[in-house]
């Protein structure tokens, strides 16, 4: 009879341990799939607003060049407006860097050398 006890008393403890570290597996899978999505959107964001101002910068730059051939008065007026839109775009996006403290190598250093 004591032996069944022991065996049944080390089975029960064995089916609680062996509960138990299922339960925290499964918080520790679902606490890093949530972080690993908070990641990826991040990410998305930041990839997305890159493109963005990388397209911005291609759009002014051509018509900032193109105004300055020209040299005329309207044509001072579309620098001013490109040089402004630049501006706000690399605003929005230092904002969201610094927002969602974004630690990518360089990526403040590059910021405040096109802001300068």
């Amino acid at each position: 009879m004591n032996f069944r006890v022991r065996l049944y008393t080390t089975i029960l403890i064995s089916f609680i341990l062996l509960s138990y570290s299922l339960y925290l597996n499964s918080r520790s899978v679902n606490a890093t799939s949530n972080m690993i999505d908070y990641i990826e959107t991040k990410q998305i964001k930041l990839s997305n607003m890159t493109f963005k101002f990388n397209s911005d910068v291609v759009l002014h730059q051509s018509n900032i060049l193109q105004s300055i051939i020209i040299e005329d008065i309207h044509s001072i007026n579309n620098i001013h407006s490109s040089v402004d839109s630049l501006h706000k775009s690399l605003e929005t996006l230092e904002n969201f860097v610094n927002r969602n403290n974004i630690r990518i190598d360089g990526i403040n250093k590059t910021i405040t050398t096109l802001k300068n």
